[in-house]
């Protein structure tokens, strides 16, 4: 087993998630390597036998049991098994992560030691010493934690490839930090999860049109006038929208450095790049030749496709 420092760790509307992304971690939440050295966390042992078809992740066992009650000084200790298809070795992680007040983000909290793994099929222990994520105002309370297999993309972000069942623990005497901090709004969500549909969106439809055009260049000139045409139409839109998205980014990675708010944009055009490439014929010539027409016929008006979070991220537009 290696352990290596956090890659950067994502939640994208389109089903990423989120983690220490240059975020300013208070001393007291940090877990330092002699904590895990003694628990034994990232023990690791191959399972002979061929890997899955599919990544997949299974939860043994794990101490505290499901439900129990912990405190701050209480360590959760996981076995877990982990198999991957397509192995390459110090390209994969498993992850921990907890629920918080934002249902679309998650926390990996104060611990920043996340094993490398070793082997295309085996079994690891993770340990998460819980003053690392205790005092921290975003963490939602009962805990709820679940584990990621994770594969580390060009730019150093991460996607998920398999992800466990969640764990939850109650706490008897929550943390100040949980009793004092004010949960998201209903109409604060709601607005959050407009600002994300709208920017990934237009992020979306270019960079689709814009990996067409590199596939088949003898396309460009069908694909980029009506692209060229439809930016300038939302240019207005775009720019609020990805206004909105950085202080979406801010709230959710609170003490977040500037590199880090790049970094983590990187990450998600690269996450953006990899769900089309995913998606079949998503980039065959058949269909990047029917891109020109859905310009014309509305699938590419966020007025129509998300009227909305349209309505909602259009209210913040200057006359």
């Amino acid at each position: 087993m290696k352990n290596r420092k956090t890659w950067l760790l994502l939640l994208s509307y389109s089903g990423g998630f989120m983690g220490n992304v240059g975020a300013a971690t208070p001393a007291a939440t940090l877990v330092s390597e002699a904590e895990l050295r003694a628990c034994g966390h990232g023990k690791e042992r191959e399972i002979a036998g061929p890997s899955a078809s599919n990544p997949s992740i299974k939860l043994i066992s794990v101490s505290p049991a499901d439900s129990s009650y912990v405190s701050r000084d209480s360590t959760v200790v996981a076995e877990l098994e982990y198999s991957i298809d397509r192995f390459e070795p110090g390209m994969y992680q498993l992850n921990a992560q907890f629920e918080t007040t934002d249902p679309h983000a998650t926390t990996g909290g104060g611990l920043q030691e996340h094993p490398e793994l070793q082997y295309a099929h085996g079994a690891l222990r993770f340990c998460y010493p819980l003053h690392g994520i205790w005092s921290q105002p975003q963490v939602s309370f009962p805990l709820a934690m679940k584990f990621y297999l994770t594969k580390r993309n060009e730019d150093g972000s991460t996607q998920v490839i398999a992800q466990s069942p969640i764990t939850h623990f109650n706490a008897a005497d929550l943390p100040a930090a949980a009793l004092g901090g004010a949960a998201p709004t209903a109409d604060q969500l709601a607005m959050r999860e407009a600002v994300q549909a709208v920017s990934s969106m237009l992020e979306a439809v270019e960079l689709h049109v814009q990996m067409c055009a590199e596939a088949f260049p003898d396309m460009k000139s069908s694909l980029m006038p009506p692209l060229e045409a439809w930016q300038k139409q939302y240019s207005k839109l775009k720019e609020k929208s990805d206004a909105l998205y950085l202080e979406v980014v801010r709230q959710r990675f609170p003490g977040i450095a500037k590199d880090g708010v790049l970094v983590y944009l990187e990450g998600q055009h690269t996450a953006f790049r990899q769900q089309i490439a995913s998606v079949p014929e998503a980039v065959s010539a058949s269909n990047c030749a029917q891109l020109p027409g859905r310009f014309a016929d509305g699938t590419f008006d966020p007025a129509q496709r998300i009227p909305e979070a349209f309505q909602r991220v259009s209210a913040h537009l200057s006359p």
